[in-house]
This record gives structure tokens, C-alpha cells and sequence, in this order.
């Protein structure tokens, strides 16, 4: 895709809007209640939760905070880092799972306008692909947003045809346009009208601004879509300049949690304490999102409760690696999955005693529903003050305590003539800690037979047969799991030439591990390597697959495919 090199023009010292410097106009004019929504779908209510799996309770309307502020930015103006939620679980183009937003206010770089032009190079073309307001949006998105961080990999590539429209308040005719790949890029026309039913007025440096649309105006080549300072869709002259209103998708499967960016994520998150956020979602109480990174993980190990207090559970054997600052205590009243495609419901959230390798379990839960009535996840986060996103790894599961060891009873001692029995049997009770046991072995080729036995005392609750898919991912899975240190393994996968989430997610979680999958390729034999470090979750599909070949061509740093004799 062709793509210009943005200029800038008349920079001058970076200036920062704030909620005092506006007058009482302006303030009705970008209040929420000003800003209204038509999205495409359903949207959950605001529930008042100041921190939520996924992203559940955000609706359309609503503000998130994402990226770098304008006074982070050199170059450039008025940007506040906040972005109003058009459709909170599709984006632009009709796609599920996915977040679709747009910047609260106008971003410039500089001069009283924004000095942003939609193409100021000949032949000022009013056609947005190989523009300069196309070159813009890339610009924007690598300053605002980093070229290999969560934030930008959690952004959805685009491709969509817009169809000519015509506005109907005006009748003003808009040609056919496209976005092809498109990660940051401004609305349409038709877009504008859609999600923006109320005011489309919108602050720059302190004062309602015009910003720039995708749509060519239809009858004139030199001439593209804008919205004007008092809301209305209209088109100018493709060599002036004005503000841009940068939008673009969040894929949902990048979400771990959304919080309130005041007190969302305390020390300890209660049941009392979760239902109590106010405004958020608003200007002064916007979201922030956790987002998911390959770069930190958690292994819990096997939990055991303290022989002197039943309600703490130790996790000695709990490892952690990666760029993480604290790791994270979360029941769920579910099991935890990716998206929170299920609607899990956090019921408690803290700290993990990091020191200890423990930590509390509440009295209301009863140890023996633990996998049952709800579940117990460490997750290894990096939290960062303010506005700026949060990251974290992929949350693990605590699998319920195993039986504790008990000391042998001890001899009686009748020495003194005490006939008193003084032995003493183990006050811990025998809870099940079940897991998927291959019982007979599977190839790519055969079934095999899996029962659900219990690790410490062997009772099997359930069997199943396992197709060679299933046993083939569960194999790899385990393989990763269990890999030495800073080790490489290598697996072959026979005619299989794809992973699924269960296997993303276990290698994304050992960055210490390289991994090989060798498999058949139209009667070819290949040779994938994986590198540690790489991250396999953002390269899965909506289904939750990743391809062998798609992997090889989308991730660099040191992954391979090569044909093998």
C-alpha cells in the first residue's frame, strides 16, 4: 500500500486542553450527554464495577484512556489520550470481538487550525489511500501507540469499501472510498452520521475545531468530507489544514480486565468494595484496559494449605518471569477465557504475597467447591500509574490444595504411667485435584483414551476418547509445559499444520522455551521455529487457531520455515 511521508508544518510549543481553561459553552458541547451513540448492536450497561473481566461493562458512549497524550508527544497538540466508544463489541467493518473508538478531542501539530492536511502534494487527490491523511494516521498510531507494544497489537487491521453516500441533512454527495489494512484512520461520512446521531463538535486547543474525513466529496477531485466546528458534515479543499479525529479497533480477545482509571485496581478488591465506582466511563473517570502480553507469566504449582491455618493457601513451588511489578490474586465466580467469552464475574482481586508464596483464601469460600463455585487465577502484571494501560500475562489457574502431608502418629509413651492415646490423625481432609490423564497413546493418526484422575489419590472420575486433534494439542501443550529451562523442544505434528489457544497460551507463557514443529506440507517436510520470547496469542484467529505458514509470515525475530529432508 502506497503511503506518503507525513510533514509537519508550523510547530510551535506543545499545548494541553484541561477541563479549567474551558469556558461553559464549550463544555456543553463535549459533555457526555452531547455525545450521542447508534451502534450496531446491544451494548452491556455501565454497572457501576470498578473492575471487570474483559471489557463487559463498557458501553457505547462511554471513554477509555489508550496510548500517549499530546503532551507526551513532541510535535504534537490537544490530544488528551481519551477515546469515546462507538460500538463495544463490533468493529467499524461488522467484525466481532472487537471495541471501536474515536478520539474524544482533535489532535493537530500545531497552528490555529491542527495543520493536518488531507493531500498537499500534487495532484491533490481527494482519494484517502497513498494520502497524507492516510500517512497521518500511520504517523499517529507508531508515536501514540509504539510499533511493538500491546497497545499496537491489540489494534484491528481493517479492510472495508465504503459506498457512496449521500448526507442527508445537506444532501451532500460522497464518492466510494476504502480502507485496506488500516489500523488508525478517520471516519467516513456515512460513519460520522451513524455512530454521532447528536453534536459531531469536537474541542482543538481549547476551542471547537474542523477535522478531517475519509469520504471524497463526489463532485469535485480536490474536494474531501470534514466535519466543521459546529458539527456539521461537510467537505473543503484537500489543500487546507485542520484537525484530525483519529479512530480505530481494539480486539477484545487483547483484553484482560477493564478497570476504573481511579482506584479500579486497589490493594484488595471485596465484594464491597467492587460495585462502588462512580462516573466511570466519563471524562473525569474514564476506563483504562489491562492488556495481554507474551512478555510475563506465572507457573502457581501446586497449592497446599497451611497446616496451622486452613484458610492459607501456600504456593511454594510458584515461579514468575518477565517484566512484571506485581503478581495478582483473582477469583472468578467462571472459568477464566480470553475475551470473557463466557461473562465470568471477578468476586475478589489483590495481591499476591510474593514473599510468602502465599496467600489468604476468604472465609465465605468453601474449599471443597474450589473448581466448582469459582476459581483462583495468579496473574504477572505491569501496572502503570494515571491514564496509561496496564499489562499482564496470561492469567493461571490454582488448582484446588492436594491433601497436605501428615506427620506419622507418634509411639505411646507409658513411661510415666499415662495411658491417655496421644496420637493424633490428620485434621486435613482430601480434596480431588483432578487433571486429563492420556491412559492409552494417541498419534496423529489414532484416537487415544483420556480419564480424569485425580493427582493424589487416583480415583478416576471420567474417560473419554480424544480425537487425534485434541491429543496431538494436548501432547504439544504438555511438551511446552513441562520443557527444562531455556530448553528447546521439538514436536511433530504429522499433517497438522496449525496450533490452537491451548497452545499459544502455554508457550507464550515459557518465553525461556524455543519451540520446533515439524510437519508435512503437501507431501513437503517443514520445519517451523519459534524463538523464545515470540508471542503466538495475538497471531491467533477468531476461532482460536494459528496457522503454521500465517505464523511464519507475520512474526519476525528469528522464526524460520524451512524444508527439511
Amino acid at each position: 500500500m502506497k503511503r506518503k511521508q507525513l510533514r509537519m508544518k508550523g510547530k510551535r510549543a506543545l499545548s494541553v486542553l484541561t477541563a479549567s481553561v474551558l469556558i461553559a459553552s464549550e463544555l456543553a458541547v463535549i459533555a457526555g450527554a452531547a455525545f450521542v451513540t447508534k451502534p450496531m448492536t446491544a451494548q452491556a450497561e455501565n454497572d457501576g464495577k470498578v473492575l471487570v473481566l474483559g471489557t463487559g461493562s463498557i458501553a457505547a458512549g462511554d471513554r477509555i484512556v489508550y496510548g500517549k497524550k499530546a503532551a507526551e508527544l513532541a510535535g504534537y497538540e490537544s490530544g488528551n489520550g481519551m477515546y469515546r466508544v462507538l460500538d463495544a463489541s463490533k468493529d467499524n467493518a461488522g467484525g466481532d470481538n472487537a471495541m471501536f473508538v474515536l478520539s474524544d478531542n482533535l489532535w493537530g501539530n500545531g497552528g490555529a487550525r491542527g495543520n493536518v492536511y488531507f493531500d498537499n502534494e500534487p495532484p491533490y487527490s481527494n482519494v484517502y489511500q497513498g494520502s497524507d491523511a492516510q500517512a497521518w494516521c500511520v504517523a499517529f498510531a507508531d508515536a501514540g501507540f509504539g510499533t511493538d507494544t500491546p497497545e499496537r497489537k491489540a489494534i484491528r487491521q481493517i479492510n472495508k469499501d465504503d459506498g457512496a453516500y449521500t448526507q442527508s441533512d445537506y444532501h451532500t454527495d460522497f464518492a466510494t472510498s476504502k480502507l485496506d489494512k488500516d489500523e488508525v484512520f478517520f471516519l467516513s461520512a456515512e460513519e460520522a452520521d451513524y455512530y454521532i446521531t447528536g453534536t459531531k463538535a469536537a474541542v482543538y486547543n481549547g476551542g471547537n475545531g474542523y477535522w478531517w474525513l475519509r469520504s471524497p466529496y463526489a463532485l469535485s477531485t480536490h474536494e474531501a468530507g470534514l466535519v466543521r466546528y459546529g458539527g456539521r458534515v461537510d467537505y473543503y479543499n484537500v489543500l487546507l489544514d485542520y484537525a484530525a479525529r483519529p479512530a480505530f479497533n481494539i480486539n477484545l480477545q487483547s483484553v484482560i480486565f477493564s478497570s476504573a482509571s481511579e482506584a479500579g485496581k486497589s490493594e484488595s478488591v471485596t465484594p464491597e468494595t467492587i460495585e462502588n465506582g462512580t462516573n466511570i466511563g466519563s471524562d473525569t473517570n474514564p476506563w483504562k484496559l489491562t492488556l495481554l502480553t507474551g512478555n510475563m507469566g506465572v507457573r502457581p504449582g501446586t497449592a497446599m494449605i497451611d497446616e496451622n491455618d486452613d484458610r492459607k493457601i501456600l504456593l511454594s513451588e510458584y515461579t514468575a518471569s518477565g517484566d512484571y511489578d506485581r503478581i495478582s490474586v483473582m477469583i472468578t465466580d467462571k472459568e477464566w477465557a480470553q475475551g470473557n467469552t463466557n461473562d465470568a464475574v471477578i468476586e475478589r482481586y489483590g495481591k499476591f504475597d510474593t514473599a510468602g508464596k502465599y496467600f489468604n483464601l476468604p472465609e465465605d469460600y468453601d474449599i471443597d467447591k474450589w473448581g466448582e463455585d469459582y476459581f483462583v487465577y495468579l496473574i504477572a502484571e505491569n501496572t502503570h500509574t494515571g491514564y496509561a494501560s496496564d499489562y499482564a500475562g496470561m492469567p493461571t489457574e490454582v488448582t484446588a490444595p492436594g491433601e497436605a502431608p501428615v506427620e506419622p502418629a507418634k509411639p505411646k509413651d507409658n513411661s510415666s504411667g499415662n495411658s491417655s492415646d496421644k496420637s493424633s490423625s490428620s485434621s486435613h481432609r482430601h480434596v480431588h485435584d483432578y487433571e486429563w490423564v492420556l491412559k492409552q497413546e494417541a498419534t496423529v493418526y489414532e484416537n487415544g483414551v483420556y480419564v480424569y484422575r485425580c493427582k493424589g489419590c487416583g480415583h478416576e472420575a471420567d474417560s473419554s476418547e480424544k480425537d487425534c486433534t485434541a491429543a496431538l494439542m494436548n501432547a504439544m501443550k504438555k511438551a511446552i509445559e513441562t520443557a527444562p529451562e531455556n530448553g528447546t523442544v521439538r514436536l511433530d505434528c504429522g499433517y497438522y499444520m496449525s496450533l490452537n489457544r491451548a497452545v499459544a497460551e502455554a508457550h507464550d507463557l515459557r518465553s525461556d522455551v524455543t519451540v520446533v514443529f515439524t510437519f508435512l506440507d503437501g507431501g513437503v517436510r517443514k520445519e517451523l521455529t519459534i524463538p523464545a520470547g515470540a508471542a503466538l496469542v495475538p497471531m491467533l484467529n477468531d476461532y482460536g487457531w494459528a496457522g503454521f505458514r500465517c505464523i511464519a509470515a507475520h512474526i519476525e525475530a528469528g522464526v524460520t520455515l524451512e524444508e527439511v529432508k
